[in-house]
């Protein structure tokens, strides 16, 4: 191993250890889940369509009670009709995006025993990409 990269692990291990020792001002995690979705005029009814869902978050502490918050997502959207006595055809599509919303965050009513907040207000604003989609049937 280099010099430079010595260097370079040394410290991140010194901040690291520093950053235990004091409240998290930064946060940071990944996001995995699922979506469900429909298209409207599809003529079908209901949140039929389950997506993938995953990404990256990230929180900076403004101050006790205020956080911002940016995340970049992939993200399914889409319809599925369902096996119905209609005579449309069964299809299945599928909408992949990129998301990366922007949002402030307050938080209120510490509960000291259990230490976490009651209440987490949020609002912001978010940019999404679709970037392919697949259809079939």
């Amino acid at each position: 191993m280099s010099f430079k990269y010595s260097i370079s692990l040394i410290l991140l291990i010194f901040i690291f250890q520093n950053s235990e020792a004091q409240e998290r001002r930064f946060n940071a995690g990944l996001l995995l889940g699922f979506n469900a979705s429909q298209i409207q005029g599809d003529a079908e009814a209901g949140y039929n369509k389950i997506g993938l869902l995953t990404g990256l978050t990230a929180e900076i502490r403004l101050a006790e009670k205020s956080e911002i918050g940016l995340e970049i997502t992939f993200s399914q959207l889409g319809s599925r009709s369902i096996n119905r006595s209609t005579n449309l055809t069964e299809f299945k599509s599928t909408l992949n995006y990129v998301m990366v919303p922007v949002y402030f965050k307050y938080k209120d009513w510490y509960m000291e025993e259990d230490q976490y907040y009651r209440l987490h207000f949020l609002g912001g604003l978010s940019y999404g990409r679709l970037f392919s989609t697949k259809m079939e049937g």
